[in-house]
């Protein structure tokens, strides 16, 4: 065996799951009914049903559950400022939910989107230095926040 690869710590990778899951859930729970505040919307084309949602979200989070678990482990000064990074992203990813349906603020969620495009980019950017496959695992993450990006803005301009 390659004395390189390191085994996995499936306590620490369910942790670091569990902790990007309780994150995303927090947003939903200060948010409040966002199925109600969704139907009502007038939807932009590719809009998806409601329920869609949480079932994405809920495989992204693991995604960047398991991304922040493999660069944590590497350690080092790269891994704490990529980790800070991430934390930064999952901020603004707990904020845009109450600011899209609690507090109806669809431009100030566009604006929380671009922050976290933003700093999407710079964890692929900071992980693809550290470990290429946490990288990898952020790509769906962008996808979806980039078509979420698409929804919001159509939103913004449907629902003046």
């Amino acid at each position: 065996m390659n004395s390189t690869v390191r085994k996995i710590s499936i306590p620490r990778l369910v942790l670091a799951c569990l902790l990007s899951l309780a994150a995303g859930s927090l947003g939903g729970l200060l948010a409040g009914n966002s199925f109600d505040t969704y139907s009502a919307l007038q939807k932009p084309p590719l809009a998806p049903p409601g329920f869609i949602f949480p079932i994405v979200w809920t495989v992204l989070y693991l995604l960047m559950g398991a991304a922040s678990y493999f660069v944590a482990e590497k350690g080092g000064e790269d891994s704490r400022k990529a980790l800070t990074t991430y934390a930064f992203y999952m901020v603004l990813n707990i904020l845009w939910p109450t600011a899209f349906f609690k507090k109806g603020a669809i431009l100030g969620a566009l604006i929380l989107l671009a922050g976290q495009l933003i700093l999407i980019f710079a964890c692929i950017t900071a992980y693809r230095k550290i470990d290429r496959k946490a990288a990898l695992f952020m790509i769906p993450t962008t996808l979806w926040s980039l078509f979420a990006f698409y929804l919001n803005l159509g939103f913004l301009v449907l629902n003046r």
